[in-house]
């Protein structure tokens, strides 16, 4: 089993990981099994490689939840589905931006 397919049975069990400060934090951890809290810390390292944002993504979200453009838990759910399709989060993330520009004008 790779990093895509523990995230992928962790996706279907309804957890949610994100890697913070060079640990991973699942939640909810009533969801999480012994089976998968095994898997985590057995693919540890893959999966920090897989879904830890680069520096200026987590720069944007943390500044757009401060200014109000976007809550926590959208936040966090970037956090969590970035490594998926870094494209389209870009995109909504500069969508929400404008908007935000734009509410202040």
């Amino acid at each position: 089993m790779n990093a895509h397919q523990v995230l992928d049975r962790l996706r279907t069990a309804g957890v949610t990981v994100i890697a913070e400060a060079g640990a991973l934090v699942a939640s909810p951890s009533w969801a999480l099994t012994d089976e998968l809290r095994a898997l985590i810390r057995q693919h540890k390292t893959a999966i920090l490689d897989l879904i830890a944002l680069p520096q200026g993504v987590e720069r944007r979200l943390v500044q757009m939840v401060a200014a109000g453009a976007i809550d926590v838990d959208d936040a966090q759910l970037v956090r969590a589905r970035y490594y998926a399709f870094p494209a389209d989060w870009d995109f909504l993330l500069d969508l929400c931006t404008q908007a935000r520009r734009e509410a202040k004008a």
